[in-house]
């Protein structure tokens, strides 16, 4: 287990909860053996259980530990480009269910979509 936590790059301790929570090893070894591909495969499922997918106007709120809609939100201008020089700012406000601080950070608003909503606010030209 030593082995496997130094190669993750985590303590010896959260690799030995692994295998209580599951993860397989070599039957009947001695040390603990573990298989690489099981390993991965076993760490990438205890993430996508974790993950959340959040719909438009909905934050990550840590104290609550799922997607919550946000209240009193205002978007924050950063001055830093991500990936290929794009803008990108932070939504921040309040969860609507305990208070806490929640951010968000998105890539440059479309003039034409509310960022709060997602809703198009653009007129149809087409008539």
């Amino acid at each position: 287990m030593k082995e496997l936590a130094e190669t993750v790059g985590v303590h010896i301790r959260t690799a030995q909860g692994w295998k209580r929570e599951g993860m397989p090893v070599v039957p009947g070894s001695s040390p603990v053996l573990v298989m690489g591909c099981e390993v991965k495969a076993f760490l990438r499922a205890k993430r996508a259980k974790r993950k959340v997918c959040l719909g438009e106007g909905q934050f990550y709120c840590l104290s609550c530990k799922k997607a919550v809609i946000g209240a009193n939100v205002a978007a924050l201008v950063n001055p830093a480009t991500i990936g290929k020089g794009k803008a990108f700012y932070t939504l921040r406000g309040r969860c609507a269910n305990c208070g806490g601080i929640v951010n968000r950070f998105s890539a440059a608003p479309d003039p034409n979509r509310n960022a709060f909503t997602g809703e198009d606010s653009s007129y149809d030209t087409m008539r």
